[in-house]
């Protein structure tokens, strides 16, 4: 059941990254602050969006109950290739070579992860631990007045990745036991706050930057700092003599997330390029006179 939830979870994501892409660049100016944060949660199709992320989080989350961190977070990293696939065919956005060898790579990254990871129990998080994270997710959030102050969408992605991570560290004990225990569980507390935090500042930064470029960002950001928290703090488990295949699992995953993004940016270049030059024949002399 856990491999349902993640397979379901990463469709989710796509649908729901796509979605949110969407309604923010309809509606959110590209130097928006607070004000452009609130015509985004009011816009409908963001708001679509953002169910799918909440449906993908919760899918997520029962997954971590028992699969590694590097492979639920593996899997999500994916879902941004299959991002780029759901706009080909449904917006009929252009999808090139490129970028469907890049989606096979990063199927195969998965399937490789799937084969050498090995589902556990996670460890429980101690009270230093607990007051580590709770400082990174305070100052993440600090951050994020300082990072809607550029244009850039980079430095949000950055933020937006980090707070997701801390919600895949501090989920993955939560979701081993689930029931209304969870009310006075302050890890659970951190899990609402940093998805709330995380989808604020993807929000924004989606609205200065592409689906992909934010959520490849975002995405290996999250994918390395909580992977390597779940092997150090979590008791995340591989096959014996297959951790090797884990770093050129998730090696695949961060390369295929930072070539989409190179991808585009080269897609976009083109563009401006053609763009220009079309304009160049357009344009017509008028003598004076």
């Amino acid at each position: 059941m856990d491999y349902f939830y993640l397979a379901a979870a990463v469709g989710a994501y796509a649908a729901g990254l796509l979605c949110q892409s969407v309604g923010a660049r309809r509606s959110a100016p590209s130097g928006a602050g607070v004000r452009g944060l609130t015509r985004l949660i009011g816009d409908p199709v963001y708001i679509v969006g953002f169910a799918c992320q909440v449906t993908g989080f919760t899918l997520a989350f029962l997954a971590r109950a028992h699969l590694p961190l590097y492979l639920v977070q593996g899997a999500v990293c994916a879902s941004v290739a299959l991002t780029s696939l759901l706009g080909f065919v449904l917006l009929r956005r252009r999808t090139s070579a490129s970028e469907l060898a890049v989606f096979g790579v990063m199927a195969s990254a998965i399937v490789l992860l799937l084969v050498v990871s090995r589902p556990s129990n996670s460890y429980e998080i101690g009270g230093l631990a607990l007051v580590g994270l709770v400082t990174v997710a305070f100052v993440v959030a600090g951050a994020t007045w300082f990072a809607s102050r550029s244009a850039g969408a980079v430095p949000l992605a950055c933020l937006a990745g980090v707070s997701f991570a801390i919600l895949a560290v501090a989920g993955r004990p939560v979701a081993s036991h689930v029931g209304f225990g969870l009310l006075a569980d302050p890890l659970a507390w951190l899990v609402v706050v940093t998805a709330v935090v995380g989808q604020l500042q993807m929000g924004l930064a989606l609205a200065r930057g592409s689906t992909t470029l934010v959520g490849s960002v975002m995405d290996a950001v999250t994918l390395l700092a909580a992977s390597s928290v779940g092997f150090l703090l979590l008791g995340d488990r591989v096959g014996d003599g297959l951790a090797v295949w884990v770093i050129v699992g998730l090696a695949a995953c961060v390369g295929g997330v930072i070539a989409m993004a190179a991808i585009e940016k080269s897609q976009v270049r083109a563009m401006s390029k053609d763009v220009a030059a079309r304009a160049g024949r357009l344009q017509t002399y008028v003598p004076e006179g």
